[in-house]
């Protein structure tokens, strides 16, 4: 009878030392593998040590700001573009050679080809309205490299009306046949005059009324992270203002380069624009 208690002992014990040992290997297997994010979508880095790190092959910074629900802990947000492909590395400033992080960028199926009918003048532009235009684009990018440090929000986002999705994130867009682009924002029904609210805390980065967005309100959350309101009716805020969560901004109108009434939503991240209910959803998950 000792006879067998030993054996099935040392059966016993081999069986564990297996299991151990291939819980090891699955476990050095899972820490190996790279963390994956769609194309159009953040990647949110979270530390306890804000070291400097760059991506796009150094040609953009990682921006820090405290965790809005763990202490000591930090987060900063990597905006993985609509065309990325392959992996995006974060890497030390100094030594482009060493990773610290890669991030797999998997393919989201976005919606198809929109055709969209709009005024002529909103396709085809005279030399004046071509300069118009760059001058326009290039006062949004000085505006999106402009960064205040921290989180201005303490909060999680809101959306900015109640309302269904016209036109998502990411939809392939031919405007009068002879246009291709790709949404980069959320389009949100909304009657003329609709109070439009801010989706965070902020302040207000830009008020202008531009000749493809029409009225439009730019609001800085802080490192690096924008919200966008576009086709608006009437400014309520002026830039500089300091706004609240929830605050009503603007009315919602037609204005700019539309086929109809409505809001185009969009988040943009050191520049690159989201998929902003995307971000929310992740965002808010983390309080």
């Amino acid at each position: 009878m000792l006879f067998f208690h030993k054996i099935r002992f040392k059966a016993a014990l081999l069986a564990l030392l297996v299991l151990s040992h291939t819980s090891s290997i699955y476990a050095k297997s899972q820490k190996s593998q790279a963390p994956t994010a769609y194309n159009g979508t953040i990647f949110i880095y979270q530390t306890s040590t804000p070291t400097p790190l760059n991506y796009n092959n150094g040609k953009k910074s990682l921006h820090y700001m405290p965790h809005p629900s763990k202490k000591g802990e930090f987060i900063a947000f990597v905006p993985i573009g609509y065309y990325d492909k392959g992996v995006k590395t974060l890497h030390s400033p100094k030594q482009t050679e060493s990773t610290l992080q890669t991030i797999k960028i998997l393919q989201k199926d976005y919606p198809k080809k929109e055709q969209i009918n709009v005024a002529n003048n909103k396709v085809s532009y005279s030399n004046e309205v071509a300069k118009r235009i760059e001058q326009e684009k290039n006062a949004a990018v000085k505006t999106y490299a402009t960064i205040t440090k921290g989180r201005l929000w303490d909060k999680p986002f809101i959306k900015p009306l109640d309302s269904v999705i016209t036109s998502p994130y990411g939809s392939a867009r031919i405007f009068n046949g002879k246009i291709n682009s790709y949404h980069g924002g959320t389009d949100l029904r909304a009657s003329i005059g609709t109070p439009i609210l801010a989706t965070n805390d902020g302040k207000v980065a830009l008020v202008q009324d531009r000749y493809l967005s029409g009225k439009s309100i730019y609001i800085d959350h802080g490192s690096g992270v924008y919200s966008v309101y576009f086709h608006l009716d009437e400014f309520l805020v002026k830039q500089g203002d300091m706004i609240k969560q929830g605050q009503v901004i603007a009315k919602s109108g037609d204005t700019g380069r539309v086929s109809g009434a409505h809001l185009h939503f969009g988040i943009v991240i050191n520049g690159t624009n989201v998929d902003a209910m995307d971000f929310i959803e992740q965002v808010n998950a983390l309080f």
